[in-house]
């Protein structure tokens, strides 16, 4: 599948809005927690919770209409994990799998494993 000059001027203008942030120290939380560092992990997903709350925006790109709330948890809850808080990890992906319903059956399937290992 071709993409336009448009659309690919647009992907790199997204990237390089991504990569912007991550050089201005906007890591994920999972970045942090896989450096060990709980307090910007925790800062992180405080953040990205408020972001969420917000709505989209604009400016965000379209794959991001995928992150519905079931997935903010999952992504919280394998960062909890990663930090070694495991039982805030198993409550994360058990709402996580609640939250998703019948849809993501793959992102499902990862947090009820994720439950299974905490």
């Amino acid at each position: 599948m071709r993409i336009s000059a448009a659309q690919r001027t647009e992907n790199e203008n997204r990237i390089r809005a991504a990569m912007d942030r991550l050089l201005r120290g906007e890591i994920p939380p999972g970045g942090w927690a896989l450096m060990g560092d709980a307090v910007a992990a925790d800062r992180s997903i405080v953040r990205a919770h408020a972001l969420y709350a917000k709505g989209p925006a604009d400016a965000d790109p379209s794959w991001l209409d995928f992150y519905a709330p079931g997935e903010l948890a999952g992504l919280e809850c394998l960062a909890r994990a990663d930090l070694g808080q495991h039982a805030r990890a198993a409550s994360g992906a058990e709402q996580a799998v609640l939250l998703h319903g019948d849809t993501f059956r793959r992102n499902r399937a990862l947090y009820t494993a994720d439950v299974a290992i905490q």
